[in-house]
């Protein structure tokens, strides 16, 4: 269980703002791109790490659609 606020939201995209984390980083990723897939520009599988990274030091995350 993860708690976050959305402190932006527009017709295209939505910020997030963590309290806590998804225990499971990889998992709560790979649902976020299913739902967004701009998240990732080419390679899913080589960008989710980095995706979890940006994630764990942000503790922000933006969604957007094009």
């Amino acid at each position: 269980i993860c708690s976050f606020k959305v402190f932006h939201a527009e017709h295209d995209t939505v910020n997030l703002a963590f309290d806590t984390l998804p225990e499971n980083m990889e998992a709560f990723m790979r649902e976020a791109v299913e739902f967004c897939p701009d998240l990732v520009l080419d390679d899913e599988e080589a960008e989710i790490p980095h995706l979890v990274e940006m994630l764990k030091k942000s503790k922000m995350l933006q969604l957007w659609w094009d």
